[in-house]
């Protein structure tokens, strides 16, 4: 499992994470996204997940704020600390929410 899990956090989980400063495809968290949350105090493997609730954007029309709902809690991080996990699914112009349980538990 252990193997498993130092496989998992050196492909998947690394190539989430954006690698040039300026780098801007113009895709930031849309509501119901399911991100995770950067925290300079805590390993990328312990870091909580959190669904997106709200956006906050700045004067110039991008969001640079988000209100995310973890396990616990709700918390306001900005957007350079969040990573998309998961987009929002969208069927037939109707959104379906994540699942809760387990996956949000930090």
């Amino acid at each position: 499992m252990a193997r498993w899990w130092r496989r998992w956090r050196s492909t998947y989980l690394a190539s989430l994470l954006p690698r040039n400063k300026w780098r801007n495809n113009g895709v930031g968290p849309r509501i119901n996204d399911l991100v995770l949350i950067l925290e300079d105090s805590r390993p990328r493997t312990r870091c909580p997940l959190g669904v997106v609730i709200q956006l906050f954007p700045g004067q110039d029309g991008v969001s640079r704020a988000a209100r995310i709902r973890t396990s616990t809690s709700e918390i306001t991080r900005p957007v350079a600390k969040l990573v998309v996990l998961e987009p929002a699914r969208i069927i037939d112009g109707k959104e379906i929410p994540h699942r809760r349980g387990r996956m949000l538990r930090t």
